[in-house]
């Protein structure tokens, strides 16, 4: 066989073998060899064509191993505004460039950049007060709304108890009892489900578009609520109709999810562009919201989160999943939530469930010294998402140095001792709670900076990545994680030609710089599929 390209370049990182000056010589989408060009002579006939990229640095597309394949449209972007007034002032401004816009969506505020307090429906409504308005913040986990939507979901001061299974701590009320347009958890996301960017066939293709530019290829996607919803129907349609430049691997709300609807999901999603996956389940919140399920309480409270289901239950989900050859994502931030997840996976092993990298925690911003060699005992992976490191422009604003003792401080985000142990790690953005370029996700791996260029020397310096490690984590690491490690994650013979390139070389750049690599091109089985040569 004749290789039909050879993408040539003094800087290829293999990632299994290291960095070479060399090729990669590809056909029917396929990688034939990647090797010095002396060496692939045997692969070059009278048709190959050979693209001289020089210096550029070639390797696998990243694969996001969490995130949430939302539909793009504009948005306002909060994540620089460090008060609420300068929130409303960009919403302000860019509802007088959308003034045809019938809703007016935000995302990323996050009130750990001024004082703590939360936005509210009183000071949007001046703006807005006839448009509906929604703003994520910068977890997902909360969401600021204005009284125009709140009328329209319903919620008035009479209604609250008949919304969150009448949880309070799902809708703020203010003293009189009166919802504020602050929504927390369940009907947060409920509310980003219900009115978040309208899943148009453009749209996804937009938010296709926007990972290709930063070189993703695959995501692990988290948001299949159900297997006939309308972000699957597009996506469907697009791989039909051979469109689908992303691979998706999808997984099902466990809650929502039935034996009918995981058989239908499956029947529908099972190639290696579009497949069902696992199913998935929140076992708690976040802990810059204090809902995240700690062993111990939060700084000057004694609020420790709580598990959102009981270890019954998340096992019946391990075992339903396990029953359809699915694996199971577990969310879990807080160090409680952690182990007690670890504890189900640990009893579905011993009943019968058979582990692998599939299987996962997700997030695990804090786990107990105890717990650091279990996963790797189990066979799951750990996906965690470096930039939640430091959220907030400046170190010393960050909340989790004010929610954390010194101890559970010790814990947070322990890759370099979770990677020792032998466990998979993957690496996602869990978009939009953080940072979509994965030059981000990079640095914060390898720095444990926040963008101040604080602490100095880098938060708890033991745990930094190196620059190889990190791209492991999401590359291999990734793959591992959506059952794709023999086909995705390194440049070896019989994977999938899915590679970028970029403009400099990532392990020859101080890691500041690496930071601000661009992608040039993004290539999906050997066809290029965003930016050129």
């Amino acid at each position: 066989m004749q290789a039909e390209t050879i993408y040539q370049s003094t800087a290829i990182y293999t990632v299994t073998r290291g960095l070479l000056s060399g090729g990669v010589a590809v056909s029917q989408g396929r990688i034939l060899a990647a090797d010095r060009m002396e060496h692939l002579k045997e692969w070059i006939g009278a048709k190959t064509e050979i693209i001289d990229l020089k210096d550029r640095f070639l390797m696998p597309g990243f694969i996001d191993g969490h995130t949430h394949l939302m539909p793009y449209a504009p948005k306002v972007d909060l994540s620089d505004a460090d008060s609420i007034a300068a929130c409303v002032e960009l919403i302000r401004k860019f509802y007088e460039t959308h003034k045809e816009t019938t809703f007016v969506r935000a995302e990323k505020w996050y009130e750990a950049n001024w004082d703590g307090r939360m936005p509210t429906r009183y000071e949007i409504d001046p703006v807005l007060p006839d448009v509906p308005f929604l703003a994520t913040d910068l977890d997902s986990h909360k969401v600021w709304v204005n009284s125009c939507l709140l009328k329209q979901i319903g919620i008035t001061k009479e209604t609250v108890g008949q919304f969150c299974g009448g949880n309070p701590d799902g809708i703020q009320t203010d003293a009189n009892g009166e919802p504020t347009g602050l929504l927390r958890d369940q009907i947060a996301m409920e509310t980003i489900i219900r009115y978040g960017v309208p899943t148009t066939e453009e749209n996804v293709c937009a938010a296709l578009d926007q990972w290709t530019q930063y070189g993703v290829t695959a995501v692990n996607e988290m948001d299949f609520y159900t297997a006939d919803c309308g972000v699957f129907r597009v996506l469907q349609k697009l791989e039909a109709e051979g469109r689908l430049h992303v691979r998706v691997f999808a997984s099902l709300d466990a809650e929502q999810a039935t034996d009918e609807t995981i058989a239908y999901g499956k029947k529908c999603m099972h190639s290696d562009r579009l497949r069902l996956n696992a199913l998935k389940a929140f076992l708690d919140g976040t802990g810059s919201g204090l809902t995240a399920y700690m062993l111990e309480p939060y700084l000057g409270t004694q609020t420790r989160g709580r598990p959102f289901w009981s270890r019954e239950q998340l096992l019946c989900f391990v075992k339903r999943a396990a029953r359809h050859g699915l694996a199971m994502h577990t969310h879990c931030c807080g160090d409680a939530a952690v182990r007690m997840a670890l504890d189900v996976y640990a009893q579905a092993a011993a009943e019968g469930v058979r582990l692998n990298p599939m299987f996962s925690l997700e997030h695990c911003d804090t786990v107990a010294g105890a717990d650091l060699s279990r996963p790797a005992a189990l066979g799951i992976s750990l996906n965690m998402t470096p930039d939640f490191l430091a959220p907030t422009k400046t170190w010393k604003s960050n909340p989790y140095l004010r929610i954390y003792g010194p101890q559970v401080q010790n814990e947070l985000w322990r890759i370099q001792t979770l990677l020792h142990t032998g466990a998979n790690v993957s690496f996602g953005t869990d978009y939009t709670a953080s940072s979509m370029n994965p030059m981000d996700q990079l640095y914060r791996a390898v720095e444990r900076k926040a963008n101040d260029g604080n602490p100095a020397g880098g938060f708890l310096p033991a745990e930094k990545l190196t620059m190889e490690q990190a791209l492991f984590c999401y590359t291999m690491g990734s793959a591992k994680s959506v059952g794709m490690e023999e086909k995705l994650g390194s440049l070896d013979a019989g994977k999938y030609a899915d590679m970028i390139v970029l403009d400099r070389n990532l392990l020859r750049e101080p890691p500041s710089e690496a930071r601000k690599a661009k992608v040039v091109a993004t290539l999906v089985e050997g066809k290029r599929v965003y930016g050129k040569f």
